[in-house]
């Protein structure tokens, strides 16, 4: 009989103790996997503010392109636009010499004949 009760308290004295041992185990693997979801998570952030970044430099680079294909065209039209002044302005002084010479020749013819 003092076999049985050696043994019952052994089994209650290893019960006990293996008991606050699987809790001990317990909270360190529920530690663990909150460690390692904290760091998953922060990875994520990290991922997804460099994504962020890179996403705001390629559309700031889209409207800097915009922005010079907009002048290259403003450019081009203003160098139309003065061609066609020039040449408008080359047709006129042309007409007006023109003008100026026939007059000088009927001038001139007006005086020959008198």
């Amino acid at each position: 009989m003092d076999n049985i009760l050696i043994g019952i308290a052994v089994f209650l004295v290893s019960a006990v103790i293996f008991t606050f041992v699987g809790m001990y185990i317990r909270k360190k693997i529920a530690e663990s996997k909150m460690e390692s979801a904290e760091a998953q998570a922060k990875k994520i952030i990290e991922m997804a503010n460099i994504d962020a970044e890179n996403k705001k430099k390629e559309e700031i680079f889209k409207a800097k392109e915009e922005i010079m294909n907009a002048r290259k065209e403003l450019d081009q039209e203003i160098r139309e636009r003065r061609i066609k002044a020039t040449k408008s302005q080359q047709t006129r002084n042309r007409e007006c010499c023109k003008k100026k010479m026939e007059t000088s020749r009927t001038k001139r013819d007006a005086v020959a004949i008198s």
